[in-house]
């Protein structure tokens, strides 16, 4: 499913785009020109293009990524009553935790169409999902080139 993010720190834009691939609820992937980034259980490999970099790091039991909200991880997530506006629902959520508040933006047939995360009023992200899609030959696998270099983050 193709994603588009905007971020927006202190008046500055930043944009990627890239795939989201989903093989199961602890196996999923996102892919751009920029970086590939696949997560298996608790592990993360971030693969930095450019630099030529892979950044393996493991998740908390408690950290947040939009990508919990795409999963369906609505845990530690409080939902506000939806809104209902030309056709779409616009479900108001805070995080207490992270002191992060947004908005899931439904169509009505319950698919995602983007997800916006207000951290204060200088810094806010927004996320176009794509049509949903899901990989049917596509294993998933974690390869990197040899010659990369390995940044292991993991305890």
């Amino acid at each position: 499913m193709p994603i588009e993010f905007v971020q927006i720190q202190e008046n500055q834009s930043y944009k990627s785009q890239g795939d989201f691939l989903f093989f199961s609820q602890d196996q999923y992937q996102f892919e751009s020109s920029e970086q590939s980034i696949y997560f298996h259980q608790d592990t993360v490999w971030t693969m930095n293009h450019g630099s030529q970099q892979i950044i393996i790091d493991q998740l908390l039991s408690d950290e947040f990524s939009f990508f919990n909200i795409l999963l369906g991880q609505f845990e530690g997530i409080e939902f506000l009553d939806p809104i209902i506006e030309k056709g779409i629902f616009r479900y108001a959520f805070n995080i207490s935790d992270w002191d992060l508040r947004g908005d899931l933006i439904l169509y009505t047939n319950g698919n995602p169409k983007r997800i916006e995360l207000y951290i204060d009023e200088k810094q806010s992200t927004s996320i176009e999902i794509g049509k949903l899609s899901y990989p049917k030959s596509k294993q998933f696998n974690v390869e990197f080139p040899e010659t990369w270099e390995v940044i292991d983050l993991r305890e």
